[in-house]
């Protein structure tokens, strides 16, 4: 295959920039075996997630697809695609594989035979299917190697680097819409008594009241009954002006 290989000291690992191999006669030069394990290393995240990548198509002259090896962000699935010798197109689907896209580092080994293909991830079986045999891949095509399902132009995922420190705060948004008041809760039990207040100021005065006068005479000793009559001079010296 032709492209261009950059290694990247820091990060012990490789880019593949424009890896497109226009003719892969020189890579299979007796043909696609008929058998056949395809092995990556991998890992998904950020926007890479819940995209469809080709991680490896091969197409002939008329860019009709032959054999792809595609990870489904929508699905979470791992999908091989081939063409049957009846020159129909097939797709075994292993689905439901959440664990690939955890942004964590993941091995994938597809091992393909005559008549099934099983799909390992960490060295562990995942799940195996019968296939109806494949038919001759035609090798006057091209080879791509992390293209994008949905994009005509090649793309590679790259390696990300450290994350960086987190931005500033964004700007706080504008108050919401008030709600609506809600119903009035029973009423709560009643308080302790508060402490005396403070005396009042003092009243008005009062309308000054009627003049009383009262004159009286003790007599004494007191006189018997006998003699009330007598005293009618003194008793009428008694009197309330």
């Amino acid at each position: 295959m032709h492209g261009n290989i950059t290694n990247l000291s820091k990060a012990n690992m490789y880019k593949i920039s424009d890896y497109l191999a226009p003719c892969f006669r020189s890579a299979y030069p007796l043909g696609l075996p008929e058998e056949f394990e395809f092995v990556t290393v991998l890992r998904m995240n950020g926007s890479t997630v819940t995209k469809n990548w080709n991680f490896w198509l091969m197409q002939d002259l008329n860019g009709e697809e032959q054999l792809a090896v595609r990870l489904n962000g929508e699905s979470l699935s791992l999908e091989f695609t081939f063409t049957t010798l009846n020159k129909t197109r097939e797709t075994a689907v292993f689905p439901f594989l959440p664990f690939l896209f955890n942004s964590q580092w993941h091995s994938i080994l597809l091992k393909v035979n005559k008549h099934s293909v099983t799909l390992f991830v960490d060295c562990i079986m995942v799940d195996s299917q019968n296939t109806p045999q494949r038919g001759i891949v035609n090798l006057d095509g091209y080879t791509l190697i992390g293209k994008l399902k949905d994009n005509p132009v090649l793309a590679v995922p790259r390696a990300s680097g450290p994350v960086g420190p987190p931005g500033p705060a964004g700007v706080p948004g504008i108050d919401g819409v008030a709600g609506e008041r809600g119903d009035d809760g029973e009423d709560g039990p009643a308080g302790p008594d508060g402490d005396a207040g403070k005396l009042g100021s003092a009243g008005l005065p009062g309308e000054p009241g009627a003049d009383v006068s009262i004159l009286f005479q003790i007599i004494h000793p007191l006189p018997s009954i006998s003699c009330l009559s007598s005293l009618a001079p003194f008793l009428s010296s008694l009197m309330i002006v």
